[in-house]
C-alpha cells in the first residue's frame, strides 16, 4: 500500500511541471486511500513505515485524522465556471460531457477520470472556446503591434493567462513550453493562430483540469497544502469556480495558512452570487433534487408534467435561496410551512397566489414536488426510493443494495385492485427482505398522499390512501406519524438529523467514496462543539470547516 501511494504521489507532483498537447489530455491517477490514520502533532511521534517525517499540526491539536493527498478532476459544472471566469465566455461545454460520476450522491468526486471519450470532448470544447476567444483578441490577448513584437505579446499573454488557468504561478520550464506551443501555431501563421493554439493546449493541461492537494511536493507523512491549493479548495468548495483576485492576493501574500483568514474569505465568498448558488447546489445534491430535469414521467398519466418541470425545479432553488438569507438553517429547510411558487405550480398544489405562499400541508423540501418527483417512478409513487433517500440523506444510515446482499429483486406485480402500499408491503412478509424493509417502508409510505409527480392523491386504484406509519430506526425521531408532513416536522427538530446534515456537507467536499471514519468523526466533533444555532446552519458549518486543520492538511504514506 505504501509503495503504491508513493508512486501515485510522485505522479501527482509531476503535474506541477507537466504540459500536454491536446492528444495527450487523457491522464488520470488513482488517489491514495488511507483508512483513518491518526496523525499526532508531536514531531517526535512515530513516523510511517516509509520513514517519512510528520508535519507538526498547529492549534494545540493532540490528534487529528486527515483526508488523503490526491488530485481531483473538475466537475462538469466547475469546468464551465472555470472557462467562463478565464475567458469571459457564456459557453457551457461541460453540459455536453458525460454526467459526473457521483459519490454519496455528490458530483465532487476524486475518482473521476479523463477517459478517451471525454478527452475528445475536451479537445472539441477547447477548440470551440479558442475559436471564440480569438474573435475577441483585443480583449483576450491584446497586442499593439503583432508584426513587430508578436512573440513578446505572446509571452505577456502567457504570463497573465497561464497562472490564472493553473490557479498558481508558473515555472520557467512551463513558460518555455507554452511559448513553444504558441510558436507551433504562429510559425507560418498569425499571432491569432498562435494564441488559439495556446488556449487550446492550456485548456487540456492537467494543470487546468485537475485540482491538486499535494503541498510542496516534499516526501513527508503529513502534507500542508500550498497557499494556491488552499485558495482553490476555498473557491471550488464555496463558489464552484476558481479563486477570485482577492483570494489569489491572500495566497500570494502567504495568508491562507491562517485559520481566521480562511474563515474570513469563506464568509465573503458565500455572500457572493456564486457562493449562494453553490450553497443551493449542495442542498440540492444532498436530497438528490438536482436531477428534476433528468426525471421523466409517463405523459399519459401525467400530461402536465413537461409543462411544470421547470417550475418544479425553480421552486426548490428559490426556496433554498430564501432560507439561506437566515444561513440555510436545516430546521427551516425541512420544516418551513411555506414555499415560493409560480402561478402554475400554485394551481397544481391547489393554493392561490404566487411567490411566497403558505403551504401548511407541504412542510419543507421533503414535501415539495422536486423531492417527490425525483424519488418516484414514471407512473407510480416510489415508497422504497423515498424511504431509502430519507435513511441515507437524513438519517445517515447506509442500506446495501439487494444485489450486494445476494437478494433477487422481484418488483411487486401490478394489481389494479391494490394500492401501491398494499403491493409493496409484500416486502415485509419476505424473510430475506423484511430486515431492511421494516426500516425503509414506513418512511416511504408516509408520502403516499403524494403521487409520482408530487400532486395530492386521496385515492390509489379506487381505495383510500394510507399514509400512517410507525418509524423505528433507533433515532430520535422514531414514533407514529399520520403522514410525511408530521414526519418532516419532527425531522426538522431532530438533533440526529442535524448531525447527519453536517456529515453530508463534509462528504460533499471530501470527494471520497470511502471516507476515513476518523476524519468524519473529527469534523462532526468540531461542529457539535459549536452553539446549536451554528450547528443547524449550512453557512456556519462550511465556514467552521475552512478553519479546521482537516481543511488545510492531508496525509500520505
Amino acid at each position: 500500500m505504501a509503495r503504491t501511494t508513493m508512486v501515485c504521489l510522485q505522479m501527482l507532483r509531476s503535474i506541477r511541471s507537466a504540459f500536454i498537447l491536446p492528444a495527450l489530455a487523457a491522464i488520470s491517477c488513482s488517489s491514495p486511500r488511507l483508512s483513518g490514520e491518526q496523525v499526532g502533532e508531536d514531531p517526535g511521534a512515530s513516523t510511517d513505515p516509509g520513514g517519512l517525517s510528520p508535519v507538526v499540526l498547529p492549534g494545540g491539536t493532540s490528534s487529528v485524522s486527515l483526508l488523503p493527498a490526491r488530485i481531483r478532476r473538475l466537475t462538469n459544472a466547475e469546468y464551465n465556471r472555470s472557462v467562463q471566469a478565464l475567458l469571459g465566455t457564456t459557453q457551457t461545454p461541460g453540459e455536453g460531457f458525460p454526467p459526473d460520476t457521483r459519490q454519496h450522491g455528490y458530483t465532487t468526486n476524486e475518482a473521476q477520470v479523463v477517459d478517451p471519450v471525454l478527452a475528445r470532448q475536451l479537445d472539441s470544447a477547447a477548440v470551440s472556446l479558442a475559436d471564440e476567444a480569438v474573435t475577441r483578441l483585443d480583449e483576450v490577448a491584446p497586442c499593439a503591434d503583432p508584426a513587430a513584437g508578436a512573440e513578446a505579446c505572446a509571452q505577456a499573454f502567457i504570463d497573465v493567462f497561464a497562472p490564472r488557468a493553473y490557479r498558481r504561478s508558473i515555472t520557467e520550464e512551463e513558460r518555455a513550453a507554452l511559448l513553444a506551443l504558441y510558436q507551433s501555431g504562429a510559425t507560418g501563421g498569425t499571432y491569432a493562430e498562435g494564441v488559439h493554439q495556446l488556449i487550446r493546449g492550456i485548456l487540456q493541461s492537467p494543470n487546468f483540469l485537475y485540482l491538486t492537494e499535494i503541498g510542496s511536493g516534499e516526501q513527508v507523512a503529513n502534507i500542508q497544502l500550498a497557499e494556491h491549493e488552499i485558495a482553490s479548495q476555498l473557491a471550488y468548495l464555496l463558489t464552484g469556480g476558481p479563486p477570485d483576485e482577492e483570494l489569489l492576493a491572500s495566497a500570494n501574500a502567504g495568508e491562507l495558512g491562517n485559520a481566521d483568514k480562511r474563515m474570513e474569505h469563506a464568509r465573503r465568498l458565500l455572500a457572493t452570487d456564486a457562493g449562494k448558488m453553490r450553497a443551493v447546489q449542495l442542498v440540492q445534491e444532498w436530497l438528490g433534487i438536482d436531477r428534476v430535469s433528468e426525471t421523466g414521467k409517463d405523459n399519459t398519466v401525467y400530461p402536465e408534467y413537461d409543462a411544470l418541470q421547470s417550475a418544479i425545479e425553480q421552486e426548490s432553488i428559490d426556496f433554498i435561496q430564501a432560507t439561506l438569507m437566515n444561513g440555510g438553517n436545516v430546521e427551516e429547510l425541512l420544516g418551513a410551512p411555506w414555499s415560493i411558487v409560480s402561478p402554475e405550480l400554485a394551481a397544481f398544489y391547489g393554493v392561490a397566489g404566487e411567490g411566497r405562499v403558505d403551504l401548511p400541508e407541504r412542510i419543507g423540501l421533503l414535501n415539495q414536488a422536486a423531492f417527490l418527483t425525483v424519488h418516484s417512478h414514471a407512473v407510480e409513487t416510489g415508497p422504497i426510493l423515498r424511504g431509502v433517500a430519507l435513511m441515507r440523506r437524513l438519517g445517515c444510515i447506509e442500506i446495501e443494495l439487494p444485489t450486494f446482499l445476494n437478494v433477487d429483486i422481484v418488483p411487486p406485480a401490478q394489481d389494479p385492485t391494490k394500492t401501491t402500499r398494499e403491493r409493496f408491503s409484500i416486502h415485509s412478509t419476505d424473510q430475506a427482505c423484511a430486515a431492511c424493509h421494516d426500516l425503509i417502508d414506513p418512511l416511504g409510505f408516509s408520502f403516499e398522499q403524494f403521487n409520482a409527480m408530487g400532486g395530492f392523491q386521496s385515492e390509489d386504484n379506487g381505495k383510500p390512501v394510507d399514509s400512517t406509519v410507525e418509524v423505528a430506526l433507533g433515532l430520535d425521531f422514531d414514533g407514529p406519524y399520520s403522514n410525511s408532513n408530521e414526519l418532516a416536522a419532527a425531522m426538522a427538530l431532530s438533533s440526529e438529523v442535524r448531525t447527519c446534515f453536517a456529515r453530508q456537507l463534509f462528504r460533499a467536499q471530501a470527494a471520497e467514496r470511502d471516507i476515513p471514519e476518523a476524519s468524519e468523526a473529527t469534523f462532526i466533533e468540531t461542529v457539535n462543539a459549536q452553539p446549536i444555532d451554528q450547528q443547524k446552519a449550512l453557512i456556519e458549518i462550511l465556514v467552521s470547516f475552512t478553519g479546521q486543520e482537516l481543511f488545510s492538511y492531508r496525509t500520505a504514506q
